[in-house]
């Protein structure tokens, strides 16, 4: 920002308008008064909530102005700091400029936000809004050039101007997201901006802590009467500009000449609202729901649930909140950014562990991680299955009975229980030879399969296998249609001369290169599709 802002927003020496405490109390004062207009006039304009008896349970349509009466109190503020505040001591006025992008930046939030409340935008034009918003304090206030994170750091280069737009942006819809119960957003944002003021005044920043602290009395203004039970809503107004105050401003009191912008802090800062975001999407994606779809699993819907009123719910996250406020700012005075990180995930981590919130979201990914890895350990065991039928098909038949026991053992490993194998003439009425394998293990009580597969031989003679087993695993269709293959290969290379000889043995006939289930226990849909991906040359079917 202009180094000549500060000069004039506090002057040690002066008294009256430009001192921070005559600040704060024009601030809360106009908040106060301007959020009670608004509550007057929204209803007028149509801007007001109503509850449809799904997301939204209040009794009554609530106004829905409170954000435009936080800015109008948060500007018109900082214009008077601005205009009637002590000169620099070099006389110049140039620094009435120097806060003005982030005002305009704000007041397109603010835009973006009513409209939005009043005529419901799609996210993707939500999105572009946004980012269109930002630009006048990026462009003009300055954009991240260098970020600090743990002792490392990190030139951004012709990155600066995205990274910047993205982190104003993802602070803007976090405060959003968590926009769900009365003074929720509010207290987060006021318990936000007042450790920004106290973490700018430490570094020295003394006109980002002024206009820190001038934001969070407005909004402490507007609390009065969003208290539960709430008499007004801050709307998409309030919430998305308070979000991209806390980033902008965080930008201001983190940044360090020498380490540049130093993440860490603003993230533990936030990170109540941006873990309660993290958890809402990882819920929604891993439930096969949108990211934007609402509903009831934030963490103050976890709480409600759990019994707490609103008000104590209320109390309890603006608690949790104070103390990430704490590990900031302690932090900051032993030069430690670890420190908070460590004290940040802890806390968090509690929470998980209480079972008070999170809990279901890491349980939902370790089921899912659990059948990925699943999938991946079947999976491996396709390779060499298929593999397994490319030697058997090149290994002559001078090695017909290591080819048997390889088939032997590749059944047993897959759930199967026996395997027979006949070499029946071509009128299918005399049996030519028999080889038999049954597992030593007794066959568990479940779902079993069946598989008789013939491969026409020369001279007319055919092959028949027929295979039986249980189903083990969740590709078990998979390996079933591996196991075909091993068999045709099987089928298809035995020496003919080395057969045993076996005695007549009537039986139907043999259709050859035909694939059939019995239609007394179909395959799932699955199943089926990967079945019917087998080669055509088999006759199969599955009974329980």
């Amino acid at each position: 920002m202009n180094s000549y802002a500060g000069s004039y927003l506090i002057n040690a020496d002066s008294h009256g308008l430009a001192t921070p405490l005559v600040a704060l109390a024009v601030a809360f004062l106009l908040g106060y008064a301007l959020t009670a207009v608004a509550r007057r006039v929204a209803p007028h304009l149509g801007m007001v909530d109503r509850p449809d008896g799904k997301r939204k349970h209040h009794d009554r349509p609530i106004p829905l102005m409170g954000g435009t009466a936080i800015y109008l109190a948060f500007a018109i503020t900082m214009l008077l700091l601005m205009t009637f505040g002590p000169a620099p001591a070099d006389g110049q006025r140039d620094g009435i400029l120097g806060w003005l992008p982030l005002l305009a930046s704000a007041i397109l939030f603010c835009s973006l936000g009513l409209y939005d409340d009043r005529h419901a935008l799609k996210p993707r034009w939500k999105l572009a809004g946004q980012v269109i918003a930002c630009l006048p304090f990026v462009v003009w206030g300055g954009a991240i050039g260098k970020i600090g994170l743990l002792g490392l750091q990190c030139t951004l280069g012709m990155w600066s101007i995205p990274f910047t737009i993205f982190w104003l942006v993802a602070c803007s819809n976090v405060i959003n997201l968590i926009d769900g119960m009365d003074g929720l957003a509010g207290a987060i944002s006021c318990i936000a901006l007042l450790t920004l003021g106290a973490m700018a005044t430490l570094m020295g920043r003394y006109d980002t802590a002024v206009v820190a602290i001038v934001a969070a009395a407005a909004v402490a203004g507007f609390l009065v009467h969003n208290w539960p039970p709430a008499k007004i809503f801050m709307g998409d107004s309030g919430s998305l500009m308070l979000g991209f105050l806390i980033g902008a401003l965080g930008l201001q009191a983190s940044l360090k000449q020498a380490a540049g912008f130093m993440l860490v802090v603003p993230l533990v800062l936030i990170s109540v609202p941006v873990f309660d975001t993290a958890m809402a999407i990882l819920r929604r994606k891993l439930s096969g729901r949108g990211i934007g779809e609402a509903d009831h699993g934030h963490i103050h819907h976890r709480l409600q649930q759990q019994g707490l009123s609103c008000q104590r719910s209320l109390l309890l996250i603006a608690g949790l909140c104070f103390a990430m406020s704490g590990f900031c700012v302690l932090s900051f005075l032993v030069n430690s950014d670890l420190l908070a990180l460590m004290l940040c995930c802890s806390l968090l981590a509690v929470l998980v562990v209480a079972r008070i919130f999170g809990d279901y979201e890491i349980d939902l990914a370790l089921q899912h991680a659990r059948a990925i890895v699943r999938l991946l350990i079947d999976t491996s065991r396709v390779l060499p299955s298929r593999l397994l039928a490319i030697r058997l098909k090149n290994m002559g038949q001078e090695r017909s009975e290591e080819c048997w026991n390889m088939v032997c053992n590749q059944l047993a490993e897959c759930g199967g229980t026996d395997l027979e194998m006949r070499f029946v003439s071509a009128d299918g009425r005399k049996v030519l030879g028999r080889l038999q394998w049954a597992s030593e293990k007794p066959a568990p009580a479940a779902d079993m399969w069946q598989m008789t597969h013939t491969v026409r031989r020369e001279r007319g003679i055919l092959a028949v296998l027929t295979a039986h087993g249980v189903v083990t695993s969740s590709l078990w269709a998979v390996r079933w249609n591996e196991a075909t293959q091993w068999i045709h290969a099987l089928g298809s290379t035995w020496p003919l001369e080395t057969l045993p000889i076996g005695g007549a043995h009537e039986s139907g006939n043999l259709d050859a290169d035909v694939i059939r289930f019995d239609p007394a226990m179909p395959l799932p849909d699955s199943a089926s599709q990967e079945a019917e991906a087998a080669q055509d040359d088999s006759k199969t079917s599955r009974a329980a």
